[in-house]
């Protein structure tokens, strides 16, 4: 067995892929090596992951775009994953080489910072040649995945009458933006009727004209510890395309902790697309009556929360945990 993984990679974005390899292969048997990337150049905005398994390659792009932009790394890749994936925009000439991928959330792999910063100097030495940006950002990077949490989210006690959300308001992203304000409103529609009791809002991430939705503005968010004991804590969570229409990090994060998901639909595919009723809870639109009815629906209807609950927890373990999206993505395309 030969695995290596591109020292150049944005270790952030990375990690949860470089988990899957770990665990599928082995810790011993990943290795990060400069000698079969030299053609692959990485700016502060290439969003790849490139790894070699017996000398097959591979790159996950996880870009939240679903346009194609890197045709170099096509070009290198014998399997290239598209996280964003969306087959209209798929050219041709890449249509038997491009396949769907699981989406990720960062994760620490490596836990000390002292640590983490020794692996970015060692990486940023082998790979130097191939790297557009600075040192003091590549080891920004590793410092950033050592605050975040193992693969795994853990899964505590659940509040069935609390919700918490609390996301950012994307500049330039109106539907997205939309869809978490109706989402924010109706929960408040439903805390006033009695239902449930919710906590949370938007943070703007830049400056921005708040006018006329004052109402779900924050001033300033949890800390990332308290953020997922409250997301842990509430009844259900909500999902919507994010930036770009991308699969964000909420979703698989959101099925880690096995939560009852209420989601408006996707844009992009996953290799297995989550069902209905059985994983996740979809509304039929991003409408504030939509997902007001479907917040109500969910909270009225314990024993549905609990077969979601369940069911995200299995779709997770067979789809979108880290070892799942290697295995998928290998056994698939044959390495």
């Amino acid at each position: 067995m030969t695995l290596f993984v591109d020292p150049a990679c944005n270790i952030l974005y990375s990690s949860f892929y470089l988990q899957g390899l770990r665990q599928l292969y082995g810790k011993r048997n990943v290795h990060f090596c400069n000698f079969p990337f030299r053609r692959l150049h990485y700016g502060i905005d290439t969003h790849i992951f490139a790894f070699v398994i017996n000398n097959r390659k591979y790159c996950i792009d996880f870009a939240d775009s679903n346009k194609v932009f890197y045709p170099g790394f096509i070009e290198w890749a014998d399997v290239y994953a598209k996280v964003n994936y969306l087959q209209s925009n798929v050219p041709t000439q890449y249509q038997s080489k491009i396949v769907r991928c699981g989406c990720n959330f960062a994760v620490c792999i490596i836990k000390h910072r002292a640590v983490a910063v020794l692996y970015a100097l060692l990486n940023y030495l082998k790979a130097h040649s191939r790297i557009d940006f600075s040192l003091k950002t590549f080891i920004s990077r590793y410092i950033m995945q050592s605050k975040r949490c193992t693969h795994r989210l853990l899964q505590n006690s659940v509040d069935s009458h609390y919700i918490f959300f609390v996301s950012t308001l994307w500049k330039g992203q109106d539907e997205c933006n939309r869809a978490r304000i109706n989402f924010i409103r109706a929960c408040k529609r439903l805390q006033k009727e009695g239902l449930l009791y919710f906590e949370g809002g938007l943070i703007p991430d830049a400056e921005q004209n708040t006018e006329g939705i004052e109402d779900v503005i924050l001033s300033q968010g949890a800390d990332y510890a308290q953020y997922l004991r409250n997301v842990q804590r509430s009844a259900l969570c909500f999902n919507t395309p994010a930036y770009f229409g991308c699969h964000g990090w909420k979703l698989p994060e959101y099925f880690s902790m096995g939560k009852a998901i209420l989601s408006t639909p996707f844009i992009n595919e996953l290799p297995i697309p989550p069902t209905h009723g059985e994983n996740i809870f979809y509304v039929r639109d991003y409408s504030e009556q939509a997902i007001y009815e479907g917040v109500r629906t969910l909270m009225l209807d314990n024993e549905l929360r609990t077969k979601l609950e369940q069911g995200a927890t299995n779709y997770y373990n067979t789809v979108l945990s880290p070892k799942a999206c290697i295995y998928l993505l290998t056994s698939l395309n044959g390495s």
